[in-house]
């Protein structure tokens, strides 16, 4: 259960029996609890900056965040452990004192017993130790007992008042520097979350601008490549078109050349059979006029008369032949 102001105030103490004061057993035990308490408060400031430390950063957006908000939560915890260690310190200066006071208190106490317990026994003896009974030495051992419990009881109702002095500005004091310490660290912890909360909203905005630059430079990239994809396509088919035209033309111009070729050999041809068969028709002729000089021979004709004839007959086929 946690320990609240309120149990620090109205806690209460069991009175011994033998002495005055309050149980030294309960003292230590309460002062116990205000140590656990303090310790919970150190876990749980411990806890609130690992949980700042671990929550919501974003892997490479917020490093920056995350650092400073760290920063923010180390530099608070170390104010609140410093606070509450004062304040510690404080709260057992203040008990030390107490107790010291209230040691001398119940030493003067005892002092003021012992004073007591002498002179009622002084008084108890005093009948004894006298010859005969004098009602004046009564009356001043009684005056004195009285006196002593009159001293007695003064000096433990100035022991009690301390007491409760010194423990009530103990607790009032330590109420106020736990409540100091509680709400400063609570401060702290608030001014850390809310560094922390504008960190991770600055880290966010950053990020989400980021991502719409790259979307739109990936978006900008993206079309600068389809135009460009575009374009490319359209001077290869262009150029494929004027290579298919520039084909064309060439084609076109080997069938021509093929074409005068066919011409030129269809001539070439006509010539060539045209010659060979002049050349066969001049053989003939030839045979022709062998045969003829032959016959010229055997009729007798000379043979020069005869080759004269037949050039003559030659030159009159040339012009057949060649037409």
């Amino acid at each position: 259960m946690a320990l609240t102001p309120e149990d620090v105030l109205n806690k209460n103490f069991t009175a011994t029996q033998f002495r005055r004061g309050y149980d030294e057993q309960e003292v230590d035990d309460f002062l116990d609890e205000v140590v656990a308490e303090l310790r919970r408060l150190g876990g749980e400031n411990t806890d609130l900056r690992r949980k700042l430390e671990s929550g919501g950063a974003r892997p490479a957006v917020a490093a920056g965040a995350s650092a400073a908000s760290a920063q923010a939560v180390e530099a608070a915890e170390k104010d609140a452990a410093q606070r509450i260690a004062k304040a510690k310190a404080d709260a057992e200066k203040i008990e030390a004192e107490a107790a010291q006071r209230i040691a001398a208190a119940n030493e003067q106490v005892q002092e003021a017993t012992a004073r007591a317990n002498e002179a009622q026994g002084a008084a108890s003896a005093a009948p004894t130790a006298a010859p005969a009974p004098a009602p004046a030495p009564a009356a001043d051992a009684a005056g004195l007992i009285a006196l002593a419990q009159k001293v007695h009881d003064e000096y433990v109702e100035q022991g009690r008042s301390e007491h409760d002095r010194l423990i009530g500005d103990a607790t009032s004091r330590r109420d106020k520097i736990v409540g100091d310490a509680t709400a400063r660290s609570e401060e702290l912890v608030r001014s850390a979350q809310s560094r922390h909360d504008d960190l991770v909203t600055t880290a966010q905005s950053e990020f989400d601008r980021l991502t719409s630059e790259a979307q739109s430079t990936h978006e900008r990239l993206l079309t600068e490549a389809q135009d460009r994809s575009t374009s490319l396509l359209a001077e290869a088919e262009e150029r494929k078109q004027s290579l298919i035209e520039e084909m064309e033309r060439e084609r076109l111009t080997l069938d021509q050349a093929i074409a005068q070729l066919r011409s030129f050999e269809n001539d070439y041809r006509s010539r060539l059979r045209g010659f060979i068969e002049g050349q066969l028709h001049e053989l003939t002729a030839t045979d022709g006029v062998l045969e003829h000089v032959n016959g010229h021979e055997a009729n007798g004709r000379h043979p020069r008369e005869n080759r004269g004839h037949d050039q003559q007959e030659q030159r009159e086929a040339e012009p057949a032949h060649q037409g």
